[in-house]
């Protein structure tokens, strides 16, 4: 490329999407940095004319310089170098907002003791001044501050895995729920082996959970993520040196390449988006190939199939699995005889009950189903401490509860026992999976499956 196609890259068009980030996320905290600024201004202005009090500290001395250039000249590059940075990622620069946020205020609490109340009042002493303005800085700062609240807060430090998320502070996100990059990557990464060949959508995530990646799964667009850069060794991600595989046929090459390894492949919620991922592609992993699969995250959307492991994939797709539950204080377990080679289990150590939500990815068409939970619970516990699975719609009340007693159905050699009932569905609709699991209560979930009676899945 030229050097003028290089400029023409780079310094082609300037934006305000950054600056506009900020005042749609907190606009009245944006507003007060703004009035900083011209409150740093003054000074300067005041020291060139010789105006500045002998008292008064110099802006040498001031942060405030160092404050703006820090936040101001950041967000002026990202206006004019085009980057692959989104507003998204600012977070960076939140706490210089914050710190000059509260610079502001304290310049606007002294300013307007010391310049309006002060001479109005005659307030000559200075300790005075200053518990005056620290009263006004304490309130500005409570009317002015935003997205910090209280109430706000836990649902923010508490966020789960498939939890929504709330878009008017994080804008152009692209992201509406909390993505699970993380099990399916450890899940990959407990059982991969040397002569395994791993396939990524997110290859930065998977690189650090998975441990590394061959390749990289992307068929969308300039503009969607365009990461990929010609080498003499063909098309890569330029982030970890994955190769880049861009369509179905390529993808179906790759896998008959490897007929004696391994094959993972581990998906993200961009299945869903065909600029990321075509249909073609979508068709073959998730359709042609829905036997392959072996894990999904706790989001309901990340998943992992694996190729030429068949004991891994022996058992069928089931709805869902038990390690695939978004629990909060259950803990996966590995061994024989569970399908998958995995469950979810409780100890019964908890102070109080595991109440979480999985989703279904497939949505259950109409028709009358037959739900199955193999499950093992302790023998006698009673009905009041035994764990539930609420079968939820999209919206309305639950299809069906089941109660996963440890006396209400014959267990077999290994102990395990399996709970079925059926519901009705009338119009096509997506399906929940709520577990309940009171304190105390020690229980092992291996998987629920949903079958139409017919025998269809």
């Amino acid at each position: 490329m030229s050097l003028g196609g290089m400029i023409a890259y780079f310094f082609g068009s300037f934006n305000l999407d950054y600056f506009r980030q900020f005042f749609r996320s907190f606009p009245r905290m944006s507003l007060a940095v703004l009035a900083g600024l011209f409150l740093c201004l003054g000074p300067a202005l005041r020291k060139r004319k010789g105006a500045r009090p002998a008292g008064e500290p110099g802006l040498d001395r001031s942060p405030w310089l160092y404050f703006n250039i820090c936040l101001i000249l950041p967000l002026f590059f990202f206006g004019f170098f085009r980057t692959h940075v989104q507003p998204r990622y600012l977070a960076q620069l939140y706490p210089l907002f914050i710190m000059m946020f509260l610079a502001a205020l304290r310049a606007a609490g002294r300013l307007a003791v010391d310049g309006l109340a002060a001479p109005a009042f005659g307030i000559e002493k200075a300790r005075t001044r200053t518990v005056f303005s620290f009263m006004l800085f304490i309130g500005l700062l409570f009317v002015l501050i935003e997205g910090v609240h209280p109430e706000r807060l836990p649902s923010v430090i508490n966020r789960r895995y498939g939890d929504p998320i709330t878009t008017d502070t994080i804008t152009s996100s692209g992201r509406f729920e909390h993505y699970d990059h993380e099990s399916v990557g450890r899940y990959v990464a407990a059982k991969l082996r040397k002569d395994d060949v791993v396939i990524a959508i997110h290859v930065v995530f998977q690189k650090i959970y998975a441990g590394r990646v061959d390749y990289w799964l992307w068929s969308g667009g300039s503009g969607t993520w365009d990461a990929w850069e010609k080498t003499k060794d063909g098309w890569k991600d330029f982030y970890v040196g994955a190769r880049w595989i861009n369509n179905a046929d390529d993808l179906r090459r790759t896998i008959q390449a490897h007929p004696g390894q391994r094959i993972w492949l581990v998906t993200s919620p961009s299945m869903f988006r065909t600029d990321h991922i075509n249909t073609a592609l979508y068709d073959f992993i998730s359709v042609e190939n829905a036997d392959k699969l072996a894990y999904r995250g706790q989001d309901g959307m990340s998943e992992v199939y694996v190729w030429n492991d068949p004991e891994l994939t022996a058992g069928g797709r089931r709805a869902c699995e038990g390690e695939w539950l978004a629990v909060r204080r259950g803990a996966v377990v590995t061994g024989p005889g569970m399908s998958g080679f995995a469950a979810v289990s409780w100890d019964g150590s908890a102070a109080k009950t595991d109440d979480s939500t999985t989703k279904i990815v497939r949505r259950l068409a109409p028709g009358s189903y037959r739900a199955s939970v193999r499950y093992k619970a302790a023998p006698g516990q009673a009905d009041e401490t035994a764990g539930r699975i609420l079968l939820v719609p999209g919206k309305g009340r639950p299809l069906r509860t089941i109660l996963l007693s440890g006396d209400a159905r014959r267990p077999d050699a290994d102990g395990w026992r399996i709970a079925d009932v059926e519901f009705l569905v009338s119009r096509e609709t997506a399906v929940s999976v709520r577990v309940q699991v009171p304190a105390g209560c020690v229980l092992m979930i291996d998987y629920l499956d949903l079958r139409l009676k017919e025998g269809r899945s």
